[in-house]
């Protein structure tokens, strides 16, 4: 029965590894993705400004929940 399980999540954890894309350096929104004056462009950059640079967050838990809060 244990073996079974081992077998089956060992499966599971291969085919997930598989379906993992390639990992990129950052993650940018493409040009256009939002309409003009949107809200969720301002969203976008609020937490793109907090989370650029970690020293923008570190020890300002605050900061860091109203970036992760616009998104």
């Amino acid at each position: 029965m244990r073996s079974s399980r081992t077998c089956l999540a060992l499966g599971v954890l291969l085919v997930l590894a598989g379906c993992a894309g390639p990992v990129s350096e950052d993650a940018r929104v493409r040009p256009g993705s939002f309409g003009p004056g949107s809200q969720e462009a301002a969203a976008a950059d609020v937490a793109a400004y907090a989370f650029a640079d970690a020293a923008r967050t570190s020890g300002q838990p605050a900061a860091a929940a109203r970036a992760v809060a616009a998104v």
